[in-house]
Formats: structure tokens, C-alpha cells, sequence
């Protein structure tokens, strides 16, 4: 099955958001959850973010075949079992959503949607070794990261401003839609078919870093940016009297 037939059968989110620069990977996982996952988990959080598609078979002219996986149910807790040990992979920045699973020609593929992680979090790894567990995504591959990279994202990641401080005592509720709206209307109008405006408010918040993922509870709350930019006047008295 060319490569085109497949994407075409793979609607909406699915690969149309994925498709520029080979941002999705295509793993076959009949014995279960391949090793490789984790590589590419950590090369995606460190990129650009990415689709893996387990189930897919890639042959070695790019053309895909829909194999599909045994035992589904199974192979996501695996998953959810395996990203959120710290002893594999340093952060899990998955939420439900992102995981999920698609009957294409009778058969079972599982697709895991890994969102670039904010510069605070990176570099994500793997095996609990920073320097030969990090990887980025060039291509269509995953490759370690140089130290220059590391030290790079660890520079990044400690000069993080104030306004992506995330406040964990808030949920979206302290946002006002109206100004949301009026904010998505203006996006609209200056990026024209822009892959963000399929994107319900949350996941846009997420994307321009009016809301991120806590460490501690492990869901999304309103940034100090996203306060002040979305925010009632008297939650952001509340927060900045």
C-alpha cells in the first residue's frame, strides 16, 4: 500500500498534522512493544513532537502495510506502564487523549500522539542516563543527541521566564472563552489554514503556552502567561495582588 493510500485512510488528526517533516514513525510491535519506541518517544518530546503508529509495517521502499496488533488492551498498559517509570523514560507527557486505538481493515493499530515537551522539561531520556539516553528526530530517524545539545536544552530549560510558571492550584475555569475566542478570531485571521485552528482550547492553549503540564498532579493548568492574558481580573488579582 503506497504511502499516500495510507494517509488518506488515516483522517483528521490522525496524519495530516504529522505529515511535514516525517513526523510520524510506523513500528510493527507483533512481539509486543518495541524497544525502539522509547528512542523515538524521546526523539519527538525533543523535536518537533510526532505520531507513532504501532501495528504499521514500513517495507524498504516506504510503502506501508496495515499489519495490525494482538491484544491491544494489553499493549497500551504496557505502555502506560512503561512511560510512567522514571527508571525508563524521564517524563511521561502524555495525557489519555493521546493514546488511543483505530480499527483500519478489521485490524487493530495503535496510535500515541507524543506533543513536543516545553523547554523546562527537556531533554527527555531514557534508561536514566542523560547523555546516552537523549535523542532528536532528523528525517525519518532518531539520533542521539551531541552534549552540546544536551547542554543546550539544559541552558533552556534553566532560563525559563516567570510567565511559564504553571499554577497548579487553577484549573481552565479561571480563563474567560469570550477573550479566548476573540484571541483564536485574530490567530485565524493572520494564520491563514493554520494546523492549530483544528485544535479544540485546550490544545491550542497548550500549543501557545497559555496552559502546560505539571509535574506534580500530572495535568494541564494555566500558565502565569495564560493568567494574564485570558484570565478574569480577579483571579489575576488572586495570583498577582
Amino acid at each position: 500500500m503506497p504511502k499516500t493510500n495510507l494517509i488518506n485512510m488515516l483522517t483528521t488528526l490522525d496524519i495530516t498534522q504529522f505529515r511535514e517533516n516525517n513526523r510520524y514513525e510506523a513500528k510493527l510491535a507483533k512481539g509486543g512493544l518495541p524497544k525502539s519506541i522509547w528512542e523515538t518517544y524521546s526523539a519527538f518530546a525533543n523535536t518537533d513532537g510526532g505520531l507513532i503508529l504501532l501495528g504499521v509495517k514500513e517495507n524498504a521502499d516506504h510503502s506501508f502495510k496495515i499489519e495490525g496488533v494482538d491484544n491491544p488492551e494489553l499493549l497500551i498498559k504496557t505502555f502506560w506502564d512503561t512511560v510512567n517509570n522514571q527508571n525508563k523514560v524521564s517524563i511521561n507527557l502524555l495525557l489519555n487523549k493521546h493514546v488511543y486505538t483505530k480499527e483500519i481493515e478489521g485490524k487493530s493499530v495503535i496510535f500515541i500522539e507524543v506533543p513536543r515537551a516545553e523547554r523546562q522539561f527537556r531533554p527527555v531520556f531514557i534508561d536514566k542516563d542523560v547523555f546516552s539516553g537523549t535523542y532528536h528526530r532528523n528525517g525519518e530517524g532518531d539520533y542521539h543527541c551531541t552534549k552540546e545539545d544536551i547542554s543546550e536544552m539544559f541552558r533552556d530549560a534553566s532560563v525559563a521566564s516567570a510567565d511559564t510558571k504553571v499554577l497548579t492550584e487553577m484549573d481552565e475555569s479561571v480563563f474567560c472563552m469570550e477573550s479566548i475566542k476573540g484571541y483564536r478570531n485574530i490567530f485565524r485571521t493572520l494564520h491563514i489554514n493554520h494546523v492549530w485552528d483544528s485544535l479544540d482550547n485546550i490544545d491550542f492553549l497548550r500549543k501557545i503556552g497559555a496552559v502546560g503540564l505539571s509535574t506534580e498532579t500530572g495535568k494541564l493548568h494555566p500558565t502565569a502567561a495564560g493568567l494574564l492574558m485570558f484570565g478574569y481580573e480577579y483571579e489575576i488579582i488572586r495570583e498577582f495582588p
